[in-house]
C-alpha cells in the first residue's frame, strides 16, 4: 500500500507502564490522535520498551552525589506540586538517611 508524501505514520501512547496516566492527560492524546487521523495521517500505538531501565538509570543519575545538584537548585523554592512532595524529601534529606533508605530500595 503507498501512501501520500504528506500523509505520516505517527506513534502515539498515553502510558509509560510504569505509572497510570491520570484522565486529563489520557483525554489529551485521545483528541490529538483524533485531530491526526482527521488529517489524514496515520496513527499507531506503540508500547516503549526498556522504560524500567530507563527509569533507573535518570535516578542513579539524578541521585548521582547523594541528590546535591538537585538540592541545590531546588534550595530556595517552594514546592507547590503534591506529586514532588515526596522527590524533594528524598532530595534534601540528610545522606545518611538516604543511604539507608537506598540499600532497602536497591538491595544489589
Amino acid at each position: 500500500m503507498s501512501r501520500s508524501p504528506n500523509r505520516l505514520r505517527i506513534g502515539w501512547s498515553d502510558s509509560d507502564l510504569l505509572f497510570e496516566a491520570t484522565p486529563g492527560p489520557r483525554r489529551a492524546v485521545r483528541e490529538a490522535v483524533a485531530a491526526l487521523r482527521g488529517l489524514g495521517h496515520e496513527t499507531v500505538e506503540f508500547r516503549p520498551r526498556h522504560l524500567a531501565e530507563a527509569a533507573a538509570a535518570w535516578f542513579r543519575l539524578v541521585a548521582a552525589e547523594d541528590f546535591g545538584g538537585v538540592a541545590e537548585l531546588l534550595r530556595d523554592t517552594p514546592v507547590d506540586d503534591q506529586s514532588l512532595g515526596l522527590s524533594y524529601f528524598f532530595w534534601t534529606a540528610p545522606a545518611a538517611l538516604k543511604r539507608a533508605l537506598a540499600k532497602i530500595v536497591y538491595p544489589w
